[in-house]
C-alpha cells in the first residue's frame, strides 16, 4: 500500500545519558544515524531528544504545559514521526510514556482523547526499539508485546499506520551484528518515502 511521500519528519529520542553502560550511546548514534540518511533522502528532520530538553513526564489531565503545547506544533506540522527507545520492564521509558500521556492524550485543538480519536490520521510512523531480551523472547515468551503496544494502543487509537523494529539482546551481540543494525537503519531511512505499511519486527 502505497502513502504519501514523507518531507518532514520529527525523530523521538528517549535515551538517557549513561556513562556506566558500555553502549548507552548505541540507540542515540543508531538515531543519529537514521537522522543523518533521512536528511539525504531529502527528509527535513526536527530532532526532538526528550532528555536533553528536560521534559516533564508527569501528566494532569485537562493542562497543558508550552513544552507540550510546543510538541504538539512539531508533530503536526511532521508527515511521519520516528520514535528511538530502550525497552524497560517491557515498554518504554517513563519519560516516553508521559510524552505519549501528554502530546497524545489531547488533541490540537484543546479536547481531550478519546473523545476526538484519530487525532494525527494521515501521518505515519516508525519505531526503533532497543532491548536486552532476544528476538525468541519477545515473540514468544512476551507473545509480541512491543507490536500489540504500538500498533494497537498508539498507532490504531490516533490514527497512524506504524512500523517496529526491534534490536534484541544488545549487551551480548557482536561488533558485527551491530553494524549490520546500522545498515539496516540506514536503509529505512533511504526507503521511508517508499516502503509499504508493513508492521515489521526484526
Amino acid at each position: 500500500m502505497s502513502r504519501r511521500p514523507i518531507n518532514r519528519l520529527l525523530l523521538v529520542l528517549a535515551n538517557p545519558e549513561n556513562p556506566q553502560d558500555k553502549r548507552g550511546s548505541l540507540l542515540k548514534e543508531l538515531a543519529q544515524n537514521y537522522r543523518d540518511h533521512s536528511i539525504q533522502a531529502g527528509v527535513e528532520v526536527d530532532f526532538l531528544d526528550l532528555y536533553r530538553e528536560g521534559y516533564n513526564p508527569v501528566h494532569y489531565p485537562h493542562r497543558r504545559d508550552t513544552q507540550t503545547i510546543e510538541y504538539q506544533i512539531r508533530l503536526q506540522k511532521a508527515d511521519k514521526v520516528a520514535f528511538f527507545h530502550p525497552v524497560w520492564w517491557g515498554s518504554v521509558p517513563g519519560i516516553l510514556k508521559g510524552f505519549l500521556d501528554k502530546v497524545l492524550s489531547v488533541d490540537f485543538t484543546g479536547q481531550s482523547y478519546p473523545s476526538t480519536p484519530k487525532i494525527l490520521a494521515g501521518k505515519s510512523a516508525s519505531v526503533f526499539a532497543l532491548g536486552v531480551d532476544p528476538q525468541w523472547k519477545i515473540t514468544y515468551f512476551y507473545n509480541n508485546h512491543l507490536e500489540v503496544f504500538w500498533s494497537r494502543l498508539v498507532f490504531d487509537r490516533v490514527g497512524l499506520s506504524g512500523s517496529l523494529t526491534y534490536f534484541g539482546n544488545y549487551e551480548q551481540v557482536s561488533k558485527s551484528q551491530i553494524n549490520r543494525w546500522f545498515r539496516q537503519v540506514q536503509r529505512l531511512a533511504k526507503k521511508q518515502n517508499t516502503r509499504n505499511n508493513l508492521f515489521d519486527l526484526v
